[in-house]
C-alpha cells in the first residue's frame, strides 16, 4: 500500500499511533510532505526513527522538503557547529532576523529537541533535511499522484507535471495551490499537498480531515500540532482512497 501524511510537527507519538493505525509494514511506502520539525516538542525523534528505517533498507519512507525543513536548514548546521566548539560566529542582520523567525514559527522547539541528541545525531538528522527533494511524482492503479509541500503559483488550466521541475524550490514549499481548482488538464492526476492545515479551508470549526477539493487538490494536512483547534494527524491511502487519524 502507499500512503501520504504531512506536517507531523514534532508530535512523535502520533506519528507511532499512526504507523500503528495503518498497520506500516515494509511492503508499503510511505510518503511525508515536510514540516516533520517545529512548534512539537519530539522532532529529533521523528528524523532519528526515519532515518532508521530508511538506512535499514527494509522500509520505503520518502520526505519531501517542507517550509519549516527550509527554514531549519538555514540556520541548523551553524548552531550545531557552535555549539560542538564554542566558536559562536556573528550573524548578519539579515540572517540574525531569519533565525528569530524560525524560532518565532516553533524552530525553537525543533533545536531543544535535536540537542537532547547525541552530536552524530544531530549532524545525521541536518545532512538528511538537506538531502530531501521538493517533490515526487508516483502512480497507484492506473492513477498519477503530484506531491509537494506546499504549491505552486502557475494558473491551473497552465500547468503542466514537466513544469514542476522548473520551478524554484521555495515556491513548492512556501506557496499554496488553489484548492478547488483542477490542474493538469488530467483526471487521473491528482495535487497532494501539505502546509495549509484543513481546518483553515472549512467554513465551521469542526474535527480536521482530508480535503479534497472540486477539483483534483488534496490536502493532508489535518493540523496534527494544533489539537486545542480540532487538529489531528491524517494519513491517506492512495491504493483504496482510505482515510486514517490519530
Amino acid at each position: 500500500m502507499t500512503y501520504v501524511m504531512s506536517d507531523l510537527h514534532g508530535e512523535y507519538e502520533k506519528y507511532l499511533a499512526m504507523l500503528r493505525r495503518i498497520n506500516f509494514s515494509t511492503k508499503d511506502t510511505l510518503y511525508i510532505l515536510g514540516d516533520i520539525c517545529d512548534r512539537g516538542k519530539n522532532s529529533a525523534m521523528i528524523y532519528l526513527d526515519i532515518i532508521k528505517r530508511i538506512k535499514s533498507k527494509k522500509y520505503n519512507i520518502i520526505v519531501i522538503k517542507g517550509n519549516h525543513e527550509d527554514m531549519a536548514e538555514k540556520h541548523l548546521r551553524n548552531l550545531i557547529e557552535e555549539f560542538s566548539t564554542g566558536d559562536i560566529n556573528p550573524l548578519e542582520l539579515r540572517s540574525r532576523k531569519e533565525l528569530w523567525n524560525w524560532y518565532g514559527n516553533g524552530g525553537e522547539e525543533t533545536v531543544l529537541s535535536i540537542f537532547k541528541e547525541c552530536n552524530e545525531d544531530r549532524y545525521l538528522i541536518c545532512n538528511f533535511i538537506e538531502s530531501l527533494s521538493h517533490y515526487q511524482i508516483a502512480e497507484v492503479n492506473g492513477k498519477k499522484y503530484v506531491m509537494m509541500h506546499g504549491g505552486f503559483d502557475i494558473k491551473p488550466e497552465n500547468a503542466t507535471i514537466d513544469d514542476i521541475a522548473n520551478l524554484e524550490p521555495k515556491e513548492l514549499m512556501w506557496s499554496c495551490p488553489e484548492f478547488d481548482a483542477t490542474y493538469f488538464n488530467d483526471d487521473n492526476t491528482y495535487l497532494i499537498v501539505g502546509h495549509t492545515p484543513t481546518i483553515m479551508l472549512r467554513v465551521t470549526l469542526q474535527e480536521a480531515s482530508i480535503f479534497r477539493g472540486k477539483g483534483n487538490v488534496i490536502d493532508v494536512d489535518c493540523g496534527a500540532v494544533f489539537s486545542d483547534f480540532c487538529g489531528r494527524l491524517g494519513c491517506l491511502c492512495l491504493d483504496t482512497n482510505q482515510e486514517f487519524y490519530v
